[in-house]
């Protein structure tokens, strides 16, 4: 069984039914929310938060949590800066950067993240 922590980190594939996609998106969501309850000062639970928020729609929501990740942390600046911050040679696997373009960053992207 997955803990609480893996099962809020939304990757999903391209092409995943839209149906699936929403209750996954919203299953994220509830667990990042739970996440910021607990760690409110951890800019990557309020930006993943912020894409969840998005990628359901509401953008409101999302603007807000992106508001608080760039108080917290410079990186949620743009895509870019985000890309090139410490702690992301994960996106160097292209599995996982192909995944977090059609989640994390279209999320961010429809938050109001610029690309530069």
């Amino acid at each position: 069984m997955q803990s609480g922590s893996a099962r809020a980190i939304a990757i999903y594939p391209p092409g995943t039914d839209k149906s699936g996609l929403k209750a996954r998106t919203d299953e994220a969501v509830r667990w990042f929310e739970k996440a910021r309850s607990a760690y409110a000062a951890v800019h990557h639970i309020l930006a993943s938060l912020a894409a969840g928020y998005a990628l359901k729609g509401e953008t409101g929501r999302a603007g807000v949590a992106l508001s608080e990740a760039r108080r917290l942390s410079d990186r949620y600046s743009s895509i870019a800066r985000l890309k090139a911050a410490p702690g992301t040679g994960w996106l160097q696997a292209p599995k996982l950067r192909a995944l977090a373009e059609t989640t994390l960053f279209a999320g961010l992207r429809l938050a109001g993240m610029p690309e530069e």
